[in-house]
């Protein structure tokens, strides 16, 4: 499921780096580890924010945002415990797609400061 056309926003996937990516599964664990259908280019220690619609379970997770703790080049492990979250179900809906965004990118190096939290790190592809 890439890039649909739909009402949930523009199609950023191509256009900016790193894009919002779809999600194919998401674990019921501590830490939890989020599946995407391609490859992602999401780093450790960024931010990331969730948009879980009903229809793919997981609603405790929608709108919440969780720090990348490690990748994989098409997972992500969060700093989340997902175990008692209602099960996440893979519905490919182009109306409402199961995403994850750029939330920020995380603490700055040599501090205990968080950067801009918004997707202020995105670049056009060249």
């Amino acid at each position: 499921m890439s890039a649909p056309d739909s009402n949930f926003g523009p199609p950023f996937g191509a256009d900016f780096i790193p894009n919002l990516q779809y999600i194919t599964n998401i674990t019921q664990a501590f830490p939890a580890v989020v599946t995407f259908d391609g490859d992602h280019n999401f780093t450790i220690a960024e931010w990331i924010s969730f948009r879980v619609p009903p229809p793919n379970g997981m609603i405790q997770l929608n709108n919440q945002k969780a720090q990348i703790i490690s990748i994989t080049p098409t997972t992500v492990t969060i700093a989340v415990d997902t175990k008692n979250f209602y099960p996440f179900i893979s519905v490919e809906d182009p109306q409402v797609p199961c995403v994850a965004v750029p939330a920020g990118s995380g603490v700055i190096q040599g501090t205990t400061t968080v950067t801009l939290e918004d997707a202020f790190d995105n670049r056009p592809v060249e």
